[in-house]
């Protein structure tokens, strides 16, 4: 029986770091484990050819002080502010992202423009039942937007026609009319567009190698990476944990979980006081998308037209989701000769992208690039693929009501907290990471914040780590 708090925590994200740190404050002892050999999960750096490169154009912004707090505790101002700089690739144009009124009605013509406006002046006379995310966009903006930006981009990330997609990922990544879109993007309102974003001096690396410094001095914590967590088991008080190779058990009162829900449940033993069998049929019908990343060292002088941080694509002829030029950001992570390019894709397990050679997946980035007006030619310094399955919690439409199923027999088991992206099933942000991450720590010490319902503030564009 555990008779006082100690506390283990699954996944050294960042979710599972902020949680650590605040329990060092709170002093209460806690073993942070990983499964693999380095922490950060989808926020870290990584190394090819000499270059830094992150597992995604990462920017650091939030509304809530707190967050913004707890990163310039941590590293000061190495956390260097930037102008954020993006377009959007459409019908073989490049439209500036936010929008300008000017370069919208130059890029797309005025015929286009017109069936826009008259599109959505239509929707807003219109009565639409809201079922879906299409029906949401069609409502708020009208069909030409609908069809020309959010149909493309959305089907790309999701894999799923929008009319499938659930209508609160709609709602809440979009959260404005199309006249107050217009208006606060021609005048730039920060509080509604970001305009800037903050990031670490040597890439998120800076953030994270500091909190496993601090959790390596920690009198209260204890961080312990390649740790494989193989049985829980309920106990009167608490939970035995059978931990590491060899194995050992531990005794904890507390598991703040921050790891996939499939990986949870199944280490759960099968005596443990929920219906296990029921809560792995509900979690075999949540949807994952699949990330691949082809990052590439150029030299810089072949790379063009290419000034922003990253462009997303809408364009339905290029497969690819969003390109990265991390030779922009001016973030110590490039030299003065090279610079790194990172395209992204998303997949499903068993779509053609996932199962393609690493050179057939090269030879693809690359066409794409060129087809973009990118590259002025294919000659590469060196590549590399990284493919990261489960990266995306899919938003369709029933899944909310499996996803109830899953928390309410979890709720049945006193002392597990779950945090971050993959336990809660959200598409959680860094900053909303770490917030889960706090919060969950809080709990473990008697308050009693509801994680599931920490959500960002979104702004136009924002979605981009």
């Amino acid at each position: 029986m555990v008779e006082t708090k100690r506390v283990l925590i699954l996944g050294a994200g960042f979710a599972g770091l902020a949680a650590a740190l605040e329990l060092e404050t709170l002093g209460i002892p806690t073993l942070l484990v990983e499964r693999s050999n380095e922490v950060a999960g989808l926020s870290r750096t990584f190394n090819l050819a000499g270059l830094k490169f992150e597992l995604g154009p990462h920017i650091y912004f939030d509304k809530d002080p707190e967050v913004t707090g707890f990163w310039r505790k941590l590293i000061g101002d190495k956390l260097k502010t930037f102008q954020r700089n993006n377009r959007i690739f459409y019908n073989g144009k490049y439209i500036k992202s936010p929008l300008s009124l000017s370069d919208t009605f130059f890029k797309l013509g005025p015929l286009s423009v017109g069936r826009i406006l008259w599109s959505y002046a239509k929707s807003y006379w219109t009565h639409r039942k809201i079922e879906s995310a299409e029906d949401w966009v069609k409502s708020n903006f009208g069909f030409e937007l609908f069809n020309r930006f959010f149909k493309v981009y959305n089907e790309k990330i999701w894999g799923i026609p929008c009319s499938e997609m659930a209508a609160d990922w709609a709602g809440n990544r979009i959260r404005s009319s199309l006249t107050k879109m217009i208006y606060k993007s021609v005048t730039r309102d920060h509080n509604f567009i970001i305009k800037t974003f903050d990031f670490p001096t040597g890439g998120s690396e800076t953030l994270y190698k500091k909190q496993v410094s601090q959790i390596e001095a920690s009198k209260h914590v204890k961080l312990e990476l390649n740790c494989e967590t193989s049985n829980i088991t309920s106990m009167e008080s608490g939970y035995e944990v059978t931990l590491g190779s060899p194995s050992r058990k531990e005794t904890f009162s507390h598991i703040i979980s921050t790891i996939h829900l499939d990986s949870l449940v199944n280490i759960f033993s099968d005596s443990s006081p929920f219906d296990k069998r029921k809560v792995q049929e509900a979690i075999s019908n949540l949807k994952y998308r699949n990330l691949i990343l082809v990052n590439f060292v150029l030299n810089r002088n072949q790379v063009q037209n290419f000034k922003e941080h990253w462009i997303d694509i809408h364009d339905p002829k290029i497969k690819a989701l969003r390109v990265t030029n991390f030779g922009n950001h001016e973030l110590g992570l490039v030299d003065g000769e090279r610079c790194g390019i990172c395209v992204e894709f998303n997949c499903w397990d068993n779509d053609e992208l996932w199962n393609l050679s690493e050179k057939a997946m090269t030879e693809l980035a690359l066409s794409e690039l060129k087809i973009m007006g990118l590259l002025t030619s294919d000659s590469v310094v060196a590549s590399s693929v990284i493919r990261i399955p489960k990266a995306y919690p899919v938003y369709f439409k029933e899944y909310q009501n499996y996803l109830n199923t899953v928390f309410e027999e979890l709720d049945k088991l006193k002392g597990i907290i779950l945090a971050g992206r993959n336990s809660l099933y959200k598409w959680n942000n860094m900053h909303h990471s770490v917030k889960t991450g706090l919060l969950a720590a809080r709990n473990v010490a008697g308050a009693n914040h509801d994680l599931k319902a920490v959500k960002g503030l979104i702004a136009i564009g924002k979605d981009s780590d």
